[in-house]
C-alpha cells in the first residue's frame, strides 16, 4: 500500500509541474504585444474555373449553376457571379464551402450571359469565364394562366394555381364608370398553393374587373379582364340567432356572461366561459344556429375592448368554422363531438375555413402591440368564406387555441351571407 501510495504521489508531483510550466508559458503569451497592422496580402490573382467544369441547369425564371473550383488553389475566398438583365447589372456570391449557386427572379425567357470570377482573400479577381444559358418560363406564367376572375360576395373572387408555392400579390383593378379605364385596387400577398382571395366592397351590378400578378422579384404579369355581377350579400339578422349547446359544447358561462351576448348590438357586453376544468382543455367548441339557410360569406369578430384583450387572454386565436343545414341529433356522447372527428366525417359539416388572428405588426407573441395591431384589434377581426361553399343554417366552431388558455370570451360577432332576400324585396 505504501508503495502504492508513493507512485501515485509521484504521479500528482509530475501532474503538478506540467500545469505550473504551462501556466507560466501562457502567462510569458499574454505578455506578448499583439502584432499590429494590415495582415499580408499579395497582388497575385487566383486560378480561373476551368470552362468544361461549369454546367447551366435552366429553371423557371433562373438556372442552377455548379462548377469546379481551380485545383491546387488555396487562397480563395468566395466565387461571384455577374450578370446583366432588362440593363442592370446583378451579382450572386458563393461561398468557397460549395460548388453552386442559383440565378433567380428573371421575368422572361430571354437568354442570359453569366460570367463566373474566382476571388481570393486579398481581393484578387481571377480571369472571367462567360456562359449563356436560356431560363425557363417564369414562375409567374404559369400562375397567370391558372388565374381566374369568379363572382363573389360583394365583388370578385381572384383564384390561381400556384404550384412552387412562391410569394405572389395580386392586384386587383375596376373600370372607371366615366373614364372607362382601369382603377387600381388593393394588392393582397399569398403563396397558397390553391389560392384565392376575395375583394369586396362593390356594387351587385355588371362590372368589369382585372387582376394582374406582381411576384417577389418585382416582374409583373398583364392584366386579365372579366366582367362580373358581384353576388349578393347583407347583414345577417341577429334576432334569429340562437345558442344550440351541442354535447361537448362550451355552454357554460362565468358570472352569467352567456354566448348571447355575442349577438345582443353591444360591444361591451361579452361572452365569458367558466375556466378551468373539463372545459379548460383544447379543442373548445360552440355552435350558433342562424335561424335561416344563408349562403354566408364572411364574418367580423369582435374581441373584448381594451389594449390588453385584443392579443391576449382568452381572446380567439386559431379556430376552424364548421357549417351545416341539419346536424345528427341521435348522437349525445360529449366524446364523439369533442373529442373525435366523427362528427366532421360522419354528419353533413363542412369546413367553411382554417382562420388564425395574425398582427399587422407580424408579432406572434401576446403582451405589447403597437398602433396599428390596437387599431386592428378595436376594429374586430375579418374573415371572408369561399363563394364555393354549400348553403346552411348552424355555424359550429372549433377553438383551437387562444392567446392565452383555460377559456374563451369575445364581445360580438357581425355574420355576413345571401339569405336569398334581396334589396329590392323590401322596397
Amino acid at each position: 500500500m505504501k508503495e502504492q501510495f508513493k507512485i501515485i504521489k509521484q504521479f500528482e508531483m509530475k501532474k503538478l509541474f506540467y500545469i505550473i510550466i504551462v501556466t507560466i508559458m501562457a502567462g510569458m503569451a499574454s505578455c506578448t504585444e499583439p502584432p499590429t497592422g494590415q495582415t499580408p496580402v499579395d497582388g497575385v490573382p487566383p486560378s480561373q474555373i476551368a470552362e468544361s467544369s461549369i454546367q447551366i441547369y435552366p429553371m423557371p425564371g433562373g438556372a442552377a449553376v455548379t462548377y469546379d473550383l481551380p485545383a491546387g488553389e488555396n487562397d480563395i475566398s468566395y466565387v461571384k457571379c455577374e450578370y446583366t438583365y432588362k440593363g442592370e447589372k446583378y451579382v450572386v456570391h458563393s461561398s468557397v464551402y460549395t460548388d453552386s449557386l442559383t440565378i433567380e427572379g428573371l421575368g422572361d425567357t430571354d437568354p442570359v450571359e453569366i460570367t463566373l470570377y474566382v476571388v481570393d482573400n486579398s481581393g484578387n479577381v481571377s480571369p472571367g469565364v462567360a456562359k449563356t444559358f436560356t431560363p425557363e418560363n417564369p414562375l409567374w406564367e404559369a400562375i397567370f394562366e391558372s388565374l381566374e376572375i369568379q363572382p363573389s360576395f360583394g365583388g370578385v373572387a381572384v383564384t390561381w394555381t400556384n404550384r412552387s408555392q412562391t410569394e405572389i400579390g395580386i392586384t386587383v383593378f375596376t373600370e372607371d364608370s366615366i373614364t372607362k379605364e382601369l382603377r387600381e385596387g388593393d394588392t393582397r400577398y399569398s403563396n397558397e398553393q390553391e389560392g384565392e382571395i376575395p375583394f369586396n366592397g362593390y356594387d351587385f351590378v355588371p362590372t368589369k374587373f382585372a387582376a394582374r400578378i406582381i411576384d417577389k422579384w418585382g416582374n409583373v404579369s398583364p392584366v386579365k379582364e372579366a366582367t362580373v355581377v358581384p353576388l349578393y350579400e347583407a347583414e345577417l339578422n341577429k334576432d334569429k340567432w340562437l345558442e344550440v349547446g351541442l354535447p361537448g359544447d362550451h355552454i357554460n358561462a362565468s358570472r352569467g356572461r352567456t354566448l348571447k351576448n355575442c349577438w345582443d348590438g353591444d360591444d361591451g357586453s361579452i361572452w365569458h366561459t367558466e375556466e378551468g376544468g373539463y372545459y379548460g382543455s383544447f379543442p373548445m367548441f360552440f355552435t350558433i344556429d342562424l335561424g335561416e339557410v344563408v349562403k354566408f360569406s364572411r364574418m367580423r369578430l369582435m374581441p373584448r375592448q381594451g389594449a390588453n384583450y385584443y392579443f391576449g387572454s382568452h381572446t380567439f386565436r386559431e379556430f376552424e368554422v364548421w357549417g351545416t343545414t341539419k346536424y345528427r341529433t341521435d348522437v349525445t356522447d360529449e366524446d364523439y363531438w369533442r373529442f373525435t372527428d366523427d362528427w366532421e366525417k360522419y354528419g353533413d359539416w363542412e369546413l367553411l375555413g382554417h382562420f388564425e388572428v395574425k398582427r399587422p405588426s407580424g408579432n406572434p407573441n401576446p403582451g405589447a402591440a403597437t398602433g396599428e395591431d390596437l387599431a386592428f384589434g378595436q376594429a374586430g377581426y375579418p374573415f371572408s368564406v369561399s363563394y364555393q361553399k354549400k348553403p346552411l343554417q348552424y355555424l359550429r366552431f372549433k377553438m383551437i387555441r387562444t392567446w392565452g388558455s383555460g377559456g374563451m370570451h369575445m364581445a360580438e360577432f357581425y355574420f355576413w351571407g345571401d339569405n336569398g332576400t334581396l334589396p329590392e324585396d323590401n322596397e
